[in-house]
């Protein structure tokens, strides 16, 4: 395991990735993660209607679809920004003449890293974009409170017993 936690790290670090970690059972810090779990409790749901409760041996299909299917923050697939390409359809290993095998490796790897960065910095473009549309969206509708001096104000402090996040606000 800590082979492949130092392994994410330095690829975080080579690609100016910041990774945050989270609790569990968080939904609110996780809503990527709980949004993809609504989207594939939905098509599961409907695979099993319509496959009669054999919906077991259709995981990997919809997940793969999911994957290949285009993600309207980053503007790429999931796959695309996980491998750098786009996934090898079984029509494409019929009528591609792409030929891979015959790549050198280190060329490979440094195309792959060029095109991995180029990616990532679209990628990041585009979810920037779409965050500057959600926060304007919702602009008119935060809350603005209006306070005067003199008005009494209730602060509510958690207790050491309610928070985790702060160790000296124990009393």
């Amino acid at each position: 395991k800590e082979l492949i936690a130092k392994g994410v790290q330095e690829m975080c670090k080579q690609f100016g990735i910041r990774k945050v970690g989270t609790g569990g059972y968080n939904a609110r810090a996780n809503g990527c993660v709980e949004r993809f779990h609504r989207w594939l409790g939905a098509a599961l749901s409907i695979l099993r209607n319509r496959t009669n409760g054999d919906w077991e041996s259709f995981v990997q299909p919809v997940i793969f679809a999911y994957r290949s299917s285009i993600n309207d923050a980053t503007g790429f697939t999931p796959f695309e920004l996980n491998h750098g390409r786009l996934p090898k359809l079984p029509y494409d290993a019929i009528f591609s003449h792409d030929q891979i095998q015959d790549q050198d490796p280190a060329v490979y790897y440094s195309k792959l890293v060029q095109e991995l960065k180029r990616t990532f910095a679209l990628a990041r473009e585009a979810q920037l974009k779409t965050a500057m549309r959600n926060e304007e969206r919702v602009e008119g509708k935060k809350f603005k409170p209006d306070f005067s001096p003199g008005d009494e104000v209730f602060v509510w402090k958690k207790s050491a017993k309610e928070s985790k996040l702060c160790e000296d606000d124990r009393e």
